[in-house]
């Protein structure tokens, strides 16, 4: 168990503000605007991002930066209580969630990075959902990020009976990213945002206006804020903590396939299967990399839908979409016909493409 001093030094650092460059000093409430260019969504969905990234910019949380900063009061005893939470009765929990983390943590970390946020924000996803995309509250909050559906749609996440963008690692957490960098930039602390960010803005404004020194220690100490809330950032920088230092906690590290992906530009509203077949893979393979997708279908109003498709099958999927007949192609009505005589199979329909150009064997070979 680390002893005092050094957890004091951990809590500090952990969700410590970013260094401010000279440009963006005095900006109000400490706002990252001048280090990031992050203005939030537009209507199409996408972020801006910042054009240079300096060192400033770009901060990341490091042992040099625990040792300069003071613990802010109270929040070292609930961080203890957190880890004795995790280390006990916890522990498989947080196994768990941190088995998945191999899976999205490095993706979410390179989005944080382009926009410029602390890296370690990432692991509000973690004990928000468990990084599960297809999560659910029970006030009806959305995926890897819990977003509910007004906050989605105010930074660009479409939500119909198509697609919910809540459920994409991508685009939720380019969602999350700007949510939180707005948050910062209204409450000018991060230990205020992520309170913010489990309690609402409002709750947090709000519990400032009753508290005796207007600070995040004051409403903490306080009943201002409910248990859930007041525990919010204590769990979050515990769980840090032991992410960062698992085997230390007695935390195994397993093996989990990175996101990673190649894309297909889909022109019109195509039944995932067919996809599947073209490409070499399953259609669950396909749903696993796309899980805002609601039907079994791509979007019917969207032209050239960006679409994942596992890494290797799209040099496939372009190879046995040139042997087949335009008319046969996915999303032809006559696509089934093509089939019906292979019995459906996709490795019948790659032995059929073989046979008809042996030469692209090698491309689309299961």
């Amino acid at each position: 168990m680390l002893n005092r001093t050094l957890f004091m030094v951990l809590i500090a650092g952990t969700l410590s503000m970013p260094a401010i460059s000279p440009a963006a000093q005095g900006t109000p409430g400490g706002d990252l605007a001048a280090l990031s260019g992050i203005h939030g969504a537009g209507a199409s969905g996408e972020f801006a991002k910042p054009s240079v990234v300096s060192p400033a910019a770009s901060f990341l949380f490091t042992e040099e930066f625990f040792a300069t900063t003071g613990a802010p009061p109270l929040t070292d005893d609930r961080v203890k209580a957190q880890i004795r939470h995790f280390m006990t009765t916890g522990r498989p929990l947080l196994q768990n969630w941190l088995d998945r983390s191999a899976r999205f943590i490095p993706l979410m970390k390179g989005i944080f990075r382009e926009h410029n946020l602390p890296e370690d924000l990432v692991y509000v996803a973690m004990i928000e959902s468990g990084l599960r995309m297809n999560a659910i509250s029970r006030s009806r909050a959305v995926g890897p990020w819990q977003f509910m559906a007004t906050t989605a749609r105010e930074y660009g996440l479409m939500i119909n009976e198509w697609v919910d963008e809540r459920r994409d690692p991508v685009k939720s957490t380019h969602a999350a990213a700007a949510f939180l960098h707005d948050l910062y930039g209204r409450f000018g602390s991060w230990h205020l945002a992520l309170a913010a960010y489990n309690a609402g803005a409002g709750k947090i404004r709000r519990a400032l206006d009753r508290s005796r020194d207007d600070g995040f220690a004051d409403i903490y100490a306080s009943r201002l804020l409910v248990q859930e809330t007041r525990n919010y950032v204590p769990k979050l920088m515990a769980a840090i903590t032991i992410a960062r230092n698992r085997e230390q906690y007695g935390f195994t590290e397993k093996y989990n396939k990175a996101f990673s992906y190649e894309e297909l530009k889909i022109e019109k509203s195509v039944d995932l299967y067919e996809i599947a077949i073209f490409a070499g893979c399953s259609r669950e393979d396909i749903k696993k990399l796309n899980p805002e997708i609601e039907s079994r279908t791509t979007p019917p109003y969207a032209r050239d839908y960006v679409l994942r498709i596992p890494v290797g099958t799209k040099q496939r999927y372009l190879a046995s979409l040139n042997l087949f007949p335009r008319d046969l192609a996915p999303g032809k009505p006559r696509f089934d016909e093509a089939l019906s005589h292979i019995d459906k199979g996709r490795t019948h329909v790659y032995a059929l493409l073989r046979r008809r150009d042996p030469s692209s064997a090698s491309a689309i070979t299961l």
